[in-house]
């Protein structure tokens, strides 16, 4: 019998700061981009708004990756669907730290990039 597992997340909200394309080690196109979503609320007993943003890293590789580092910037409001991944660190001293990030499968921007150039 085989076990099933499920590891999807999905998100709208807006980019966070540029984009950042690079290639890593293996010669792999990496974009990575910290993405906003907000969550708002009204606290009952007392009638008073609420908002809460939180903020996730997410990552893309290859042919999305530069597609991302194209199309995206500082606003962009997009759709995001991917996994989330958990990466573990230890740093010099022998502590042990971890970091939760977006693996990006589908990015569909909602709007056109600000400060599209065409032609140079």
């Amino acid at each position: 019998m085989s076990s099933r597992a499920l590891n999807k997340i999905m998100l709208i909200g807006n980019v966070g700061q540029e984009p950042r394309l690079s290639v890593n080690k293996l010669g792999t196109t990496v974009c990575s981009f910290s993405l906003a979503t907000n969550r708002e609320w009204t606290v009952k007993r007392t009638g008073q708004n609420k908002e809460s943003t939180q903020w996730h890293e997410i990552v893309t590789f290859t042919k999305l990756a530069e597609i991302c580092g194209q199309i995206l910037t500082k606003g962009t409001r997009v759709y995001v669907s991917g996994r989330i991944q958990t990466l573990g660190f230890e740093n010099e001293k022998g502590e042990r730290f971890s970091r939760v990030e977006i693996v990006a499968n589908e990015v569909e921007a909602f709007e056109k990039r600000k400060k599209e150039v065409y032609g140079r």
